[in-house]
């Protein structure tokens, strides 16, 4: 700036010649209101054009002005369009009155302005810039300035003239449109569809700077841009697609259409959309929709599988609603409802709940369970068949409810036909639990319902229960007189005889060989049990026609009872069902010993006398082991010649803690042990050994 004020040479005078005024660049700069000096009122013409300039630059939208290069830009002359762009009057700018054209410029610009101006003055040029002023209201405002040099003969810097207009709502303009500029491109740096522009001809005038994947196109974009369609399509989508331009042309509506073409990558596949454009050109956007037509395609085969399942399935598979109407139901179902098509299928059930099910309250459950669980495995179930024949069936099924609402949609699954299964799961269950040849309850069963029988007591104080054991009287003789064959048609007629004689709630089983037992439920007294004794043994004693042959038989049969009821009669009560048991077999023996085809109800001196027996069984077999058993011999004596002709060897056990044991003891218990045998065999021993020492003794007598 200060350059500037040393080319200036000399003070601008106010008055300035036309000549002067007219050798600026287009700025032409009298006096406000046309006042020029005396002499050029001599001139008309010339006066006529000042006036004229004057009113030009009176009505310019902008501010003209001429201002010395002083460093200050003082102002010699401002047009008064300064007031409608600055806000100050033409007057506050001449000589710096008020404000200085320096410092209507926005402080950061100055310097580079300053700058501009100078280097244009320089290269003696015109200059042109635009830069922000602060107005007389404190708004910021952009102008563009253009102006030049004043300069005299001999090259000094005398003036310095020019015009600053608003610029800005051009600059927010330009800027708006520089941001929606940027903005666009780069949101086409981050599409992926691709746009062309393509006249009516099918050449492609333009083409966006989108960003799609190059291993989906053809060509590169920019090598598409002046070709025409039959240039980069196929002939055939060639023809077609100029079709849909001059569709789009001539309608002026939008066409939507998909295509695909071949990539070294395979194949590639677009949605386009073609709209018609202000003149005869259109606007293509094509977008990559491959991966969608893959989910489609997969989507298709998918669907075509699962098609192929749900008909080919050996199981039945549906889909219903949830008030019993089948939306679908794939052949292997009708064929296990007994119907010939899945047509037939849903026409005929229309109400599955009262239609199929042979117990209506089964399809409730079914559905209940779905609603709090929203699935179903393995419900079982009985159906009718189209025939009304019955048959068992195994759902698995689960509810469908819309992803967004969780609203049910319908319910689907798959359907077993189970008869065959539950049959051999009975036959099995039969096997474990029953007796094959009279159809009782085997040993398990009634050892099961005995331990249910066991822990109600435990639980009821009022409750109680009887345990029979029965036992065949002769039933050996039987089966070996009359053979296996008769002896088992003995027990199946036995069994039937013994179901009459008790009530549904109570149970008899048999245990195996000739041995039944009977758990009667809900006794009151000692009396409830036997008089149902007393009923069997009276009719067991009726005679059994048996192919021809007339059986009789009998049973001995051991009372226990759950609780006591008299004293003495049972012990307090039963913790074990096998206890039960022991103790019923006891009473059993009991009954055998006395006399057979009898009844003995169990009390506490048979149980001490079984465990008398239980350890006088252990102290035998042990007494064989340990050699306790003696001989002792009685001689015979010959009343005529009074000489010794033999002995008798008898028999003692010397007991360890009980001491010397009689025969009477422990002969039939040897003989229930099998024991009897062995021990006869080291008798005849014993004794042979003793006579050989009193022969070898010398002991006189044969």
């Amino acid at each position: 700036m200060e350059r500037l004020a040393n080319w200036h040479s000399r003070v601008f005078e106010p008055s300035i010649s036309v000549e002067a005024a007219t050798t600026t660049l287009g700025i032409i700069s009298p006096p406000p209101k046309c006042v020029l000096p005396t002499e050029t009122y001599e001139k008309p013409a010339l006066l006529e054009s000042s006036c004229t300039l004057s009113t030009l630059i009176g009505n310019f939208p902008g501010m003209a002005y001429r201002c010395c290069p002083d460093g200050k830009w003082t102002m010699e002359f401002v047009s008064e369009g300064c007031f409608s762009l600055t806000g100050y009057y033409p007057q506050d700018f001449i000589n710096n009155q008020r404000i200085s054209l320096l410092e209507l410029i926005y402080p950061s610009d100055r310097e580079r302005v300053w700058y501009e101006v100078e280097t244009a003055l320089r290269q003696n040029r015109p200059y042109q810039l635009d830069y922000r002023i602060i107005t007389a209201a404190g708004c910021q405002k952009w102008v563009w300035e253009q102006g030049r040099g004043v300069f005299s003969p001999t090259g000094d810097l005398q003036a310095l003239e020019g015009f600053i207009i608003d610029i800005t709502q051009h600059k927010w303009i330009s800027e708006e449109a520089a941001r929606n500029t940027a903005e666009l491109r780069a949101l086409f740096a981050a599409m992926t569809d691709m746009i062309f522009v393509f006249d009516n001809r099918g050449y492609c005038l333009k083409i966006a700077p989108t960003n799609p994947d190059p291993k989906l196109l053809l060509k590169p974009p920019d090598e598409l841009f002046g070709k025409r369609l039959h240039e980069i399509f196929e002939p055939h989508q060639a023809d077609t697609f100029l079709s849909y331009i001059q569709q789009a042309i001539t309608t002026r509506k939008t066409v939507n259409f998909e295509y695909n073409w071949q990539t070294d990558h395979g194949e590639a596949w677009f949605a386009a959309t073609i709209s018609p454009s202000l003149d005869d050109s259109v606007v293509w956007v094509a977008r990559d929709i491959t991966e969608r037509k893959r989910s489609e395609q997969a989507l298709q085969q998918a669907e075509a599988k699962y098609r192929s399942i749900f008909e080919n399935a050996l199981e039945g598979i549906f889909q219903t609603t949830a008030d019993g109407h089948y939306l679908s139901a794939n052949p292997a179902l009708a064929r296990l409802y007994g119907y010939s098509t899945p047509e037939e299928l849903m026409a005929r059930l229309t109400d599955i709940e009262h239609q199929l099910y042979v117990d209506p309250h089964r399809r409730n459950e079914f559905i209940r369970l779905l609603q709090e669980h929203d699935a179903v495995s393995d419900f079982e179930s009985q159906v009718y068949r189209k025939d009304r024949s019955i048959i068992w069936i195994a759902e698995n099924a689960r509810a469908v409810r819309d992803m967004n609402t969780g609203e049910l949609l319908y319910y689907e699954g798959t359907v077993e036909d189970i008869t065959e299964r539950k049959l051999a799961k009975e036959q099995l269950h039969e096997r474990a639990f029953y007796d094959s040849l009279t159809g009782l309850p085997n040993r398990a069963l009634f050892m099961d319902r005995l331990g249910q029988a066991v822990e109600r007591a435990k639980r009821h104080p009022d409750y109680r229960f009887a345990v029979l054991f029965l036992d065949l009287d002769r039933f050996k003789v039987v089966n070996d007189s009359l053979g296996h064959l008769i002896g088992d048609q003995l027990l199946v007629a036995i069994a039937r005889r013994l179901e009459a004689c008790l009530r549904a709630e109570d149970t008899v089983a048999r245990l195996g060989g000739d041995e039944f037992t009977i758990l009667l439920e809900n006794i009151q007294e000692v009396r409830d049990a036997t008089c149902v004794a007393q009923r069997i043994q009276q009719e067991l004693m009726a005679p059994f026609n048996l192919d021809g042959h007339e059986v009789f038989t009998g049973a001995s049969i051991g009372i226990v009872l759950s609780r006591e009821i008299t004293p003495g009669v049972c012990i307090t009560e039963y913790d074990r069902p096998q206890d039960l048991l022991r103790d019923a077999d006891t009473a059993l023996y009991r009954a055998k010993a006395l006399g057979r085809t009898r009844y003995e109800v169990f009390d506490l001196t048979m149980h001490q006398s079984a465990l008398s027996i239980l350890q006088l069984e252990t102290d035998l077999r042990r007494a064989v082991e340990n050699n306790e058993f003696q001989l002792h011999y009685q001689p015979i004596v010959s009343l005529t010649t009074n000489q010794i002709i033999g002995f008798e060897a008898l028999l003692r056990w010397q007991h360890p803690t009980r001491g010397l044991v009689y025969p009477d003891e422990f002969i039939s218990l040897a003989e229930d042990m099998g024991l009897i045998v062995p021990m006869g065999w080291w008798i005849l021993r014993e004794a042979c050994r003793q006579l050989k020492r009193w022969q070898n003794e010398g002991f006189p007598g044969q």
